[in-house]
């Protein structure tokens, strides 16, 4: 007799909370808001989104920057990157499994 073979357990699909997501990548960029360089100006970034050595996006307003990184996470998920991967690439620009932006993550 051969051995049964483990019955195949489906786990429900965990649905992330894209807010829960964007607050920790807030925290992590600006140490929510603290840092955030375009303040100065009277505007808003706080999150680091399009900015880097030659670029420094602000805009007018924090729901408008909040929506637009909701909107870039939300599209790298539904290309089906992993957390992971999307926390990664939006911190590094290239897609890995893992990187220390994403252990930071975590432990927030």
């Amino acid at each position: 007799k051969s051995p049964l073979a483990p019955a195949k357990v489906t786990l429900p699909e965990v649905k992330l909370d894209i807010h829960k997501v964007v607050r920790k990548i807030y925290g992590l960029e600006s140490s929510f808001g603290k840092n955030d360089g375009c303040r100065s100006q009277g505007q808003y970034n706080g999150y680091g989104f399009g900015q880097n050595t030659s670029t420094w996006n602000c805009f007018e307003s924090f729901e408008i920057v909040t929506s637009k990184v909701e909107n870039w996470m939300q599209d790298k998920l539904d290309k089906k990157y992993t957390l992971a991967q999307a926390l990664c690439y939006y911190n590094l620009g290239r897609k890995v499994d893992d990187c220390e932006y994403y252990e930071n993550y975590l432990s927030l």
